[in-house]
């Protein structure tokens, strides 16, 4: 039932108005459905005459509304107005139409069931416009065809046909009357009207093909497009900006069955004609490229990992704008080619160096480099050979830098225990297997949480591996690797809650914890960090993903769920990470020998809680 917005006649104080279809209520009307009802409406009609009040009734009887109305004849003053109220009346009122400028039957409107739509409207339009605004597009209700709005109006229209079954008949009727409207004010772009009338969906594909293929050379157009078609579009100067190309490529059979296969064939063509490459013939695949194609990076991103000498910082940035409709699914791709661009070589390992110079060589000479020959996949015999007079040079030293050296990793508590006590709630992370190589991508996700922070280099504990590193750190003392029993959480309460009386010390098995801790206080918390160590095995022995892409969807994890605890428990100004690795891990090309018995390691893959 609807309330109507019908207000009384001016002209008189009393209104009968027959509603045909029994649709009004509210408490303002009363309501008489049957000619039988004809005395009680008189008297109660009569009895406002007398008190010169105001009424409205409602009758659903023509017939008992003439009665009434001849009845009421015998008194002189009587202002009395008969109405009639239709489906029209109460479309027009619920969508606001200010004039019917189609013609639109009660019939009609009752067997659409336009009244049980879900619509109302606003501001007063023609029947016309509230139907492009809620079902076509509000771009169809201009009064001629706009080349600029194209891409906004066929991005509307393909939502029209995909539902067009679901729509009433009126919104197929207005969209022929608008049409047949602009091929009266808009002759010059006769076809393509005609062709929104007769192929809508013919002519989005046509345009998506445009669009996607714009910079290409024209004979690639052609093959996909025709020359008719084409010739048709460039003419037109459509703005195609705002055309929406997902259910092109989603439903189009012509997107894998044209799009991709001729740029297939145009990219073996040009490979032809270019077998070696240089920056001019990448900068000319991404002058053609249109940035929305999936295919198109992918491409480029494989043609140029197997050409990594042309990577460049201003090629990364280069690839960044031209896919940036993309760049939600390919960010971590493009950013990996900070990898591949080859650091300087280090200078010689000097054994006679004291141990930070040592450190400094490693971190900001040897480590780059290493890490750039495991991404490309390379050995190189003058490279490790310095890994191993850097390991030589730290065993024959071990016996005194494990003492005397003060970044050794089971010192890192007590370097750390006065900025620890001062932070109102610091967490310590303790990432399993987190390998040195990884900290820009840790810090780069850090950022985007807006999570800033610095890093100091520390020396592991020998052998590298949990059992001794982790126990160590743990401890704070340096030979715990034969301990038997051992408990991280007793351990870190029994040697370390003394030196931070005002916290209460917590230990995490798993960061997934942090997803619905609550702070009540002031607290150490203490976080053993697995899913690196897990995943490295995993992607090893099943998966075989790269172990960068791997450890990053980790980290990506990880920040996250760090910035949500901060953020749910109001510790933006109170918290402070510290993040020490245990020990991490390194790559081994499959032509050098592994000098690692991997039976002294088995069954250690994971640590115990």
């Amino acid at each position: 039932m609807f309330k109507s917005s019908i207000k009384p006649h001016e002209s008189g104080d009393i209104e009968i108005i027959f509603d045909q279809t029994r649709q009004l209520a509210g408490a303002e009307y009363e309501i008489y459905a049957s000619n039988n009802d004809y005395v009680a409406a008189y008297v109660s009609l009569q009895t406002a005459l007398k008190q010169q009040s105001a009424k409205r009734i409602i009758v659903y009887s023509q017939a008992l509304q003439t009665w009434l109305v001849n009845g009421l004849s015998k008194y002189p003053f009587a202002r009395v107005t008969p109405r009639k109220l239709t489906y029209r009346d109460l479309l027009a009122a619920k969508w606001n139409i200010s004039t019917y400028d189609l013609d639109l039957t009660d019939l009609q409107i009752q067997q659409q069931k336009l009244l049980e739509l879900p619509v109302e409207g606003t501001e007063p339009q023609l029947l016309s416009a509230c139907v492009c605004q809620w079902f076509l597009s509000p771009h169809l209700d201009a009064p001629q065809f706009n080349r600029l709005n194209f891409g906004a109006l066929m991005t509307d229209l393909v939502q029209y046909h995909r539902r067009k079954e679901r729509l009433p008949a009126l919104a197929t009727a207005v969209y022929g009357y608008k049409l047949h409207l602009w091929a009266a004010h808009s002759p010059e772009f006769g076809d393509l009207i005609q062709e929104l009338q007769t192929n809508l969906w013919g002519l989005y594909e046509q345009a998506c093909l445009y669009k996607l293929l714009g910079k290409y050379p024209r004979a690639l157009q052609i093959k996909c497009l025709g020359e008719t078609s084409l010739k048709r579009l460039e003419t037109a100067k459509l703005n195609l900006e705002e055309l929406d190309l997902e259910p092109f490529q989603q439903t189009s059979p012509v997107y894998p069955a044209v799009l991709l296969n001729e740029l297939q064939i145009f990219w073996r063509s040009f490979e032809k004609a270019h077998p070696t490459w240089t920056a001019q013939q990448v900068e000319e695949l991404l002058g053609y490229s249109s940035g929305e194609l999936a295919c198109e990076a992918d491409y480029l991103l494989a043609a140029l990992k197997s050409r990594m000498h042309l990577i460049t910082p201003t090629l990364i940035l280069r690839l960044k704008t031209t896919f940036r409709p993309l760049l939600p699914l390919y960010r971590q791709k493009i950013e990996e080619f900070h990898a591949y661009m080859p650091p300087a070589k280090p200078s010689p390992f000097n054994p006679a160096a004291d141990i930070q110079a040592v450190i400094d060589w490693a971190v900001q000479e040897y480590l780059p480099y290493k890490f750039w020959l495991e991404t490309t996949r390379q050995a190189d015999p003058a490279t490790l050979a310095y890994g191993r007079q850097f390991s030589d040079y730290v065993w024959a030293h071990y016996a005194h830098l494990s003492y005397h050296y003060d970044r050794v990793l089971y010192r890192f508590i007590f370097n750390y225990k006065s900025l620890i006590a001062a932070t109102p709630f610091p967490i310590l992370l303790i990432i399993d297997n987190f390998n040195y190589k990884f900290f820009a991508h840790f810090q780069a996700a850090c950022a985007q949480h807006a999570l800033a922070g610095r890093v100091e280099p520390y020396l592991c504990l020998l052998p590298s591996e949990t059992r001794s590193s982790k126990k160590g750190l743990i401890s704070g003392k340096r030979d715990q690797a034969d301990t038997i029993q051992y408990s991280y959480e007793k351990t870190l309460l029994e040697n370390w809650q003394a030196f931070f009386p005002q916290h209460t010390l917590t230990y995490l098995a798993k960061a997934g914890e942090l997803a619905d801790y609550v702070v009540t206080g002031q607290e150490l918390l203490v976080i053993n960090y697995l899913e690196i160590d897990a995943e490295l095995h995993k992607s090893y022995q099943k998966t075989a993903l790269e172990h960068r892409q791997t450890v990053a969807y980790v980290l990506d994890h990880l920040t996250e769920l760090l910035a949500y605890f901060i953020k749910r428990n109001h510790l933006e100004t109170r918290a402070r990470i510290f993040l020490i690795s245990d020990h991490g891990s390194t790559l081994i090309p499959a032509a050098v020998p592994n000098e690692i018995e991997p039976e002294a390691f088995k069954g250690q893959a994971l640590d115990s809680q």
